[in-house]
């Protein structure tokens, strides 16, 4: 690292240092949330309750209270603290559940394959308006805590529809809302590789499934949804 680089980086780590003191001097925080932002990735270990049901694997439950702040922490304030051990924590819980469950079964097809994290695009327009998406913050600190060889590719699935948000839509209805909402351009030289969907929580599936196929009818082979916590139980 040459000399104007590192400059750059300890500015950059100077920066980032004072923002958390005004951010903790503006923003009371709740009691509950200072608590989570002291977390290890080993005290997530408690709240682990990994499913896969209708194709998509999540590792918590929406529905436990310390769960529920920390994904509301991520998805609206943006939370790194919270974020940064989960993600360690979820990065190897889901490495693991590849080996054991991917592997074994199609090591002929996806060994040594690079694992591409994909995550839920937002539409431009919403992206603009909340400033950033917190499915693809989820995918960095996941791919960078990844044992396995792995990348974040945000361009390859784009959001272009600006649909209504799914939370108070009935089923038939978020069918609807997502139709024709994606579109996918695979690299030819991505197209064996394995793909990891990513969201943050999920209630019905509908996004995870409709991202899944069209990045299927565009030639992905392997694909496996993924989102950190499950609501609706």
């Amino acid at each position: 690292m040459n000399i104007i680089t590192r400059i750059k980086s300890n500015f950059l780590n100077v920066l980032v240092y004072l923002w958390e003191i005004v951010e903790d001097f503006l923003f009371v925080k709740s009691e509950l949330t200072t608590r989570l932002e002291k977390y290890t990735e080993d005290d997530w270990v408690k709240f682990f309750s990994p499913l896969e049901k209708n194709n998509i694997l999540s590792f918590f439950s929406y529905e436990n209270g310390e769960v529920k702040e920390a994904i509301k922490e991520i998805k609206y304030s943006r939370n790194k603290k919270i974020l940064t051990s989960l993600a360690k924590f979820s990065a190897d819980e889901l490495s693991l559940y590849i080996e054991e469950n991917i592997w074994s079964f199609r090591s002929d097809e996806v060994k040594n394959k690079k694992i591409i994290f994909v995550p839920i695009p937002s539409h431009k327009k919403r992206l603009y308006e909340k400033g950033f998406n917190q499915a693809l913050d989820i995918s960095n600190l996941l791919s960078k805590n990844f044992p396995l060889d792995s990348i974040v590719e945000k361009n390859i699935l784009k959001k272009v529809k600006n649909t209504l948000h799914q939370t108070n839509l009935a089923r038939k209805e978020r069918l609807y809302n997502l139709t024709d909402s994606f579109s996918a351009k695979i690299p030819a030289e991505f197209l064996h590789s394995f793909f990891i969907l990513v969201d943050d929580v999920t209630t019905t599936g509908s996004t995870l499934d409709e991202a899944k196929k069209i990045l299927k009818q565009n030639g992905a082979r392997h694909v496996l949804c993924f989102s950190l916590a499950r609501s609706g139980e």
